[in-house]
């Protein structure tokens, strides 16, 4: 068994993004069933304040061995504010990174070999999170179609999703359950999705 640690970091939100993270990268790389098989060690921060501490972040880089370090957080409604606070906890162990937060992702690589990664979800340009970059790549995929048939078996005809291929995933309720627009709301405030 080897029990140095793995070289490459990439730190996240929470347990969701821990735990879902690896089944999507299953499908490029692979990535193995015991710990020591792992393209990257995820580790969870306990939301996005904890995320952000500098602090913490800095600590991280300084692990000994270390060859790469990633962050993915959500943007939620607050893209430009995340991206800047991104590039300050990175600024804060190498200067030289950069401004902008190109579409496709950044890797950066500091002096000293230091790959250094950042990704805000939904897709690095705008608001959203996690389960919205799920979304937009679940609906390529039969189970989609699956998930959307099983939504419309579990609402009221009033409150069906609309079943076109647009890449919109906002339902056409006002409410998310019969009775209740409490669970909407929070939803709401958390993704910037109108329900």
């Amino acid at each position: 068994m080897n029990d140095s640690p793995n070289p490459n970091v990439l730190l996240v939100e929470g347990k969701t993004e821990q735990y879902s993270i690896p089944f999507f990268m299953d499908r490029y790389v692979k990535w193995g069933n015991k710990k020591e098989e792992w393209v990257v060690e995820i580790r969870e921060q306990g939301g996005v304040e904890d995320l952000l501490k500098r602090g913490t972040f800095k600590a991280t880089s300084k692990t000994s061995g270390l060859k790469a370090l990633g962050l993915i957080l959500d943007a939620d409604d607050e893209f430009d504010s995340r991206r800047t606070k991104v590039r300050d906890l990175f600024r804060a162990v190498d200067s030289t990174f950069p401004d902008d937060m190109p579409r496709e992702g950044l890797i950066h690589v500091r002096s000293d070999s230091l790959r250094l990664g950042a990704w805000i979800m939904p897709d690095n340009q705008s608001r959203g999170m996690f389960e919205t970059f799920l979304g937009l790549h679940s609906q390529q995929s039969p189970l989609w179609d699956l998930a959307r048939a099983s939504c419309d078996v579990a609402r009221p005809p009033s409150t069906r999703i609309r079943t076109s291929r647009s890449t919109s995933t906002k339902p056409t309720s006002t409410r998310s359950w019969p009775g209740s627009t409490r669970p909407a709301e929070r939803c709401k405030r958390r993704s910037g999705t109108r329900f």
